[in-house]
């Protein structure tokens, strides 16, 4: 609704452009020229406006989101080049101590649910 009021302002403004492309679209004549466009012309021009239209849609969908992919992967490569600066090469002898405590964490999970059917032998296991 926005966009036909701003272009029929700005058809509005310049002097005769209304009546000049009311006259192409209906008569095939140039705007602003003293040619008047053939019938047939005219007809394959309308004709190839609605699939070119569509053409040209599609690819600058494509070509717009293809630059949205472009400046994602841009962006991720930035954040991986900062951590990869941020993280530190040499580990010191603390966070080896760490890493050696928690390789040799017991990693042996009981489920809860299982000690408290232990505990109660009415329930099935």
């Amino acid at each position: 609704m926005i966009v036909g009021l701003v272009a029929l302002i700005s058809v509005s403004s310049f002097a005769d452009l209304g009546n000049q492309l009311l006259m192409f679209i209906a008569v095939g004549k140039l705007p602003f020229l003293p040619i008047t466009i053939p019938a047939t012309i005219m007809l394959i021009f309308w004709i190839s406006l609605l699939p070119l239209t569509i053409v040209l849609i599609k690819g600058s969908d494509q070509l717009f989101w293809s630059l949205i992919e472009k400046i994602g992967e841009i962006n991720q490569l930035k954040i991986n080049r900062k951590v990869r600066l941020f993280v530190p090469i040499k580990t010191s002898s603390y966070q080896d101590l760490v890493t050696i405590a928690l390789l040799n964490v017991d990693t042996k999970y009981q489920k809860p649910e299982l000690s408290v059917r232990r505990r109660f032998a009415a329930l099935p296991a």
